[in-house]
């Protein structure tokens, strides 16, 4: 019996156990496959969205159980494949318990493939999947690589150095920690790269993170020093505030 059908029925979702062993035979290349049968057979079966989404938990807590084992072998083309392939619209379901099972010894460039990855997905994903990847796995990782490096997996310049390690959580990160990962940076160098982005985004995105509670306001005093010759407003916003 089909997969993507089985699951639907009663006596398979309303059983975890049973669901688990059902959507364990799914090898990882075969994921999207499912997926888009799943996403078929889920409207014809009228699941609820808490249904759908049971199900896709699931199905990638078992891919990765099954999976974590080889882990400590896996290339940066295998950890590509996997995230950015594979599993990518799962990324979503993604929490602590899970984001732990990928190993933090990876190299550098196993790490960016898994970062952009997530980057791919990250309008896609609610504010704790955010918040939980980048307490979870960037932040730890990164910090892990302090004491060895000037530079934390060092890209070249720091446009490239950003879009790699950080991705779309750029602004988790709060100004002193890019400071630490990244030595070779300071508050006049930050000038440059404000002025090559959208300030008016970045001010945008500083009091959204602020007001989240996901940082200092040492990005804002930033832009608010690069930009006062231009009559821009310094950011003097604190957590908390409106």
């Amino acid at each position: 019996m089909d997969i993507a059908y089985s699951v639907t029925t009663a006596n398979i979702l309303l059983n975890a156990t049973l669901l688990e062993k059902y959507l364990s035979a799914i090898a990882p290349q075969n994921v999207t496959v499912f997926l888009e049968a799943f996403s078929s057979t889920a409207k014809q079966a009228n699941l609820s969205e808490e249904q759908v989404t049971t199900i896709k938990k699931t199905l990638l807590v078992t891919e990765l159980r099954g999976l974590q084992a080889n882990f400590s072998t896996y290339t940066t083309e295998q950890w590509s494949v996997l995230f950015q392939n594979d599993l990518l619209n799962l990324t979503v379901y993604f929490n602590q318990t899970l984001l732990e099972i990928i190993p933090l010894n990876v190299t550098c460039s196993s790490y960016q493939a898994i970062v952009k990855a997530f980057s791919l997905q990250f309008s896609s994903m609610t504010d704790d999947t955010r918040e939980a990847i980048y307490q979870n796995f960037l932040k730890p990782y990164l910090k892990a690589k302090i004491a060895i490096s000037t530079v934390v997996c060092d890209a070249g310049n720091f446009q490239d150095w950003s879009e790699l390690n950080f991705g779309a959580f750029f602004y988790f990160f709060s100004l002193e920690e890019i400071m630490t990962l990244n030595k070779n940076f300071t508050m006049v160098s930050s000038c440059t790269w404000v002025d090559i982005t959208n300030p008016r985004l970045m001010m945008k995105r500083c009091k959204r993170s602020i007001k989240k509670g996901y940082h200092d306001i040492g990005w804002c005093n930033a832009i608010g020093f690069c930009h006062q010759r231009e009559s821009h407003t310094p950011c003097l916003y604190h957590k908390g505030d409106s």
